[in-house]
C-alpha cells in the first residue's frame, strides 16, 4: 500500500506537501484498500409505486452450467455477507451478466 501511495504522489514537487499527503493517505489507507470490498451497513426501506400495474414476471434466461454456477456462488456470497436477503414476490427480473472484459461474439451480432 505504501508503494502505491508513493507512486500516486510522486508528481507533487514540494517534498513537505508530498510527505504530508502520504501520511494522511497512509493513516486513512483502509478507505482506499481495494483488496477487500467494503460494505455500508445501512438498512434502507423503500417502495416503488406502480399504481394499478400488475406484477411483472420474466423467466430466468437460459445460461451455461458454468455461468449458472458463477451466479449461484455470487448469490450465496452476498447472502452470507448480509448484503441481500431471500424474498418471495410475484415480481421477477432475470440476472444479466456483464460482458466484461470481452463480449461473446454471438452477442455482438444479435
Amino acid at each position: 500500500m505504501r508503494e502505491q501511495i508513493e507512486k500516486l504522489t510522486q508528481h507533487i514537487e514540494d517534498i513537505k506537501q508530498r510527505k504530508e499527503l502520504q501520511n494522511i493517505l497512509w493513516k486513512h489507507g483502509k478507505l482506499f484498500d481495494i483488496r477487500q470490498p467494503s460494505t455500508i451497513k445501512a438498512t434502507v426501506h423503500h417502495a416503488i409505486e406502480t399504481g394499478v400495474h400488475p406484477p411483472t414476471y420474466t423467466s430466468p434466461y437460459r445460461v451455461s452450467y458454468k455461468d449458472e454456477q458463477m451466479q449461484r456462488d455470487e448469490i450465496d456470497k452476498l447472502l452470507k455477507q448480509g448484503i441481500i436477503e431471500e424474498s418471495i414476490s410475484p415480481w421477477s427480473s432475470p440476472i444479466v451478466l456483464d460482458a466484461f472484459p470481452m463480449p461473446r461474439i454471438d452477442d455482438i451480432f444479435d
